[in-house]
């Protein structure tokens, strides 16, 4: 039998028992506005004794009125009156409170009539992960740039349409020119080829450049029309090369059976590949044709060097095309062998992960379409044409994912430097829009995490994303399917505080499962933490909610995006942090689908390393509280947070308050990068063309910094909002 409330809670001293008090008075609140019970507290507290399998009798009242009704509260707990468990109490009272329908009766009759298991645990929540300074105590990064990539003009079939930025010298294809894609027998197979010979074109020229990269993707039903993979290594000129093939032949015997004719095909054979090599081309580019026009070469050489007599020279020839197309194949499923197994030397090995994460990877993101890059979205010159833009190029949403890197090594931030530099200076790709793409970052370590960790960043992050998202475009805050809140889409937020009551009934499944001696340790500890008396009950409510939990499946269940749209709907959201970490205590091994990280979905779209560079340093400042902080440190911190870094004039004073560097907070506040949104109220980054792109000059700059290169600002709104305090924070 669980009591309600202890005797021994209430024989507490004054100051501690008005904490508990007020924690258990906010369930008053909501099942005091039900239409299914009893509207007052004081009728509320017999109705409960009466029906147990419904609610806990521990229901308290707010400071300065709880007296009568906590002495009645507390009278019952001492003779013993039984209690479910706080899970089943709070969801009950979850489901019927907020304005619930006429249904909350029918809800609670179907949801509530057995008991849920409740979790006692007396385990820490922070066991040690790996000793702090040894060799495997690494955190790690890892980093998914998505954008999208001109790959060819759209047109029809039979149209010759000119390249529209004709000045602009990097790459677009001419070999999908013709290709009709409007076709309904081919369209499939030839958007399948121009997806599959964009991943290769982007992977081949990010390893030209030194970067080891692999193909993250492949399509087997392309390999079947198409075993040598010809449509993958670009236009072949080997047709006119061979004409320019030369070697000496043997001389022609007439006693030489059909493996010594064999034998001279395979001579030239190597011969040739000695040619090739000597004018750097690259035989993996010889097609199928390309084979016959070789064998006709041969054939021709034979000829000329005595060989009167067509058959031997028939078979000499037919052996060197056999053996060439042959050959070819092997190179380039060679060459498909080694995309996929090679391995970055700042890679940190994870056990657990798929090759992809040990090298930079290209493959598609189907999500990354441009969808809503409208003409308006465009500063279109009198001389284009009005209804083009956006549609006259076929484009591609390419995803380059980084390895697992060390977050803190120098060559980090290096590497993506380079990468970056290296896929704008070859490559079309559209500049930041307020659609479609993102920068996710993951962060790790190399051996994992504890429960306490992951409470921490949760906690940091609840009370810092409402000031986070200012550091980046406005459309982020605005893209709530892809880019939520934490504290409120969340499974935990929508059991806590959605006003659909039926929505807190589905989510109420991922309210912590604890019993009270377990809860109230839990939450000393999160007392160690953070003064909730400095916020209010929302959400003081919320990360009470966050320290309960007694396991991480379980805490990461309930931060899993919450349900979107109607009652049936399947769709979830993505919050601005994706916890994907599975286990108990500590975290279990790295998979696939959960590799042990914490992905970060805040920042918009770009190519900008120094932009992106910055964006990190200041994740890693948070990692650091996360993970390395004393508790008392962590407490410090988060006061001043939840004192002065709400909403959207809280950004300076947060970087602050995180220990930020100088140099990246003056970068995320400079006046040239912010914009103030009249409609917000609001101060946000921005570019200099406004978020209209110039259709004149639609693509990223080539190198590695401000994707928009030497543009300047004009037209801005007031520089940044007017709480600011420069001087204060001396900048």
């Amino acid at each position: 039998m669980v009591l309600a409330v202890s005797t021994e809670q209430y024989g507490q001293a004054a100051a501690e028992r008005k904490k508990v008090v007020k924690r258990l008075g906010r369930y008053k609140a909501r099942a005091s506005s039900a239409r299914a019970v009893p509207g007052s507290y004081a009728q509320l507290v017999p109705y409960l004794v009466n029906h147990p399998e419904f609610f806990s009798i521990a229901e308290s009242s707010d400071e300065g009125d709880n007296q009568d009704e906590d002495e009645k509260v507390r009278g019952l707990a001492m003779k013993g009156t039984p209690a479910v468990p706080v899970p089943v109490a709070r969801r009950a009272s979850l489901a019927i409170g907020r304005n619930a329908g006429e249904g909350a009766t029918a809800f609670l009759a179907t949801e509530f009539s057995t008991d849920r298991a409740i979790v006692e645990d007396n385990t820490s929540d922070n066991p040690e992960v790996c000793k702090e300074g040894s060799e495997d105590d690494v955190e790690t990064l890892g980093i998914e740039l998505e954008f999208l990539l001109a790959m060819c003009v759209r047109q029809k079939a039979g149209e010759q349409k000119p390249d529209p930025h004709p000045d602009d010298p990097r790459f677009l294809s001419s070999r999908f020119y013709t290709k009709d894609f409007e076709d309904g027998d081919r369209r499939q197979i030839n958007v399948k080829k121009m997806r599959r010979y964009a991943i290769r074109v982007l992977t081949q020229t990010l390893r030209q450049n030194g970067i080891y990269a692999i193909e993250a993707i492949q399509y087997a039903d392309l390999m079947a029309l198409d075993p040598m993979g010809t449509y993958l290594f670009g236009r072949s000129k080997w047709g006119k090369l061979f004409g320019l093939f030369y070697t000496q032949v043997p001389k022609f015997d007439g006693s030489r059976t059909r493996a010594g004719n064999q034998e001279v095909g395979n001579a030239i054979l190597r011969r040739f590949f000695q040619w090739a090599n000597y004018i750097r081309r690259d035989v993996k580019r010889i097609t199928e044709p390309d084979c016959h026009i070789g064998r006709q070469r041969v054939e021709e050489l034979l000829q000329e060097g005595g060989w009167t007599q067509p058959k031997p020279r028939a078979v000499a020839a037919a052996h060197f095309e056999t053996r060439l197309r042959a050959t070819v194949e092997m190179l380039r499923r060679q060459y498909n062998s080694d995309l996929a197994s090679i391995e970055d030397p700042n890679y940190v090995k994870i056990d657990g992960l798929k090759a992809m994460y040990r090298a930079w990877s290209v493959t598609e993101d189907v999500s990354v379409d441009g969808n809503g890059m409208r003409v308006s979205r465009y500063n279109i010159p009198p001389d284009r044409p009005r209804n083009q833009a956006f549609d006259t190029y076929r484009w591609f949403g390419a995803e380059v994912v980084s390895p697992v890197l060390p977050a803190q090594s120098p060559a980090t931030p290096a590497s993506i430097e380079k990468v970056c530099g290296i896929l704008r200076d070859n490559f079309r790709i559209h500049k930041p829009m307020e659609v479609s793409t993102g920068v996710h970052v993951h962060l790790g370590h190399k051996i994992g995490w504890n429960l306490q960790q992951i409470k921490r960043f949760v906690t940091l992050w609840y009370f810092a994303e409402d000031a986070l998202i200012y550091a980046h475009r406005k459309d982020r805050a605005a893209m709530e399917r892809w880019c939520a809140k934490v504290g409120e889409k969340t499974r935990l937020a929508q059991a806590l505080f959605d006003p659909n009551p039926e929505t807190r009934m589905r989510m109420s499944d991922y309210l912590p499962k604890v019993a009270r001696k377990t809860a109230k340790r839990n939450l000393q500890v999160m007392d160690e933490h953070i003064d909730l008396e400095l916020i209010g009950d929302k959400r003081t409510e919320f990360v009470e909610s966050v320290w309960e939990y007694t396991s991480i499946d379980d805490l990461v269940a309930g931060m899993v995006g919450g349900i979107l749209y109607s009652e049936n709907s399947t769709l979830v959201y993505r919050t601005t942090a994706r916890i994907r970490i599975v286990g108990d205590k500590v975290s279990g091994r790295a998979t696939n689908i959960f590799p042990n990280t914490i992905e970060i979905r805040t920042m918009q779209g770009t190519l900008d390393a120094t932009h992106i560079n910055h964006w990190i340093i200041i994740l890693n400042r948070i990692m650091y509280y996360v993970r390395r902080a004393p508790t008392a440190e962590f407490k410090k911190t988060m006061d001043n947070i939840t004192k002065a870094c709400t909403g959207r004039t809280g950004l300076p004073s947060l970087l602050v308050y995180l220990e930020v560097p100088m140099d990246t907070i003056k970068y995320f506040l400079d006046f040239s990068r912010r914009y103030y949104d009249q409609e917000t109220e609001a101060s946000w980054y921005t570019y200099p063309d406004l978020d209209k792109v110039n259709w004149d000059n639609p693509f990223m700059a080539p190198g590695s910094g401000p994707t928009h290169g030497d543009e300047t600002v004009t037209g801005r709104g007031r520089a940044f909002d007017r709480a600011i305090d420069a001087k204060k924070f001396n900048i």
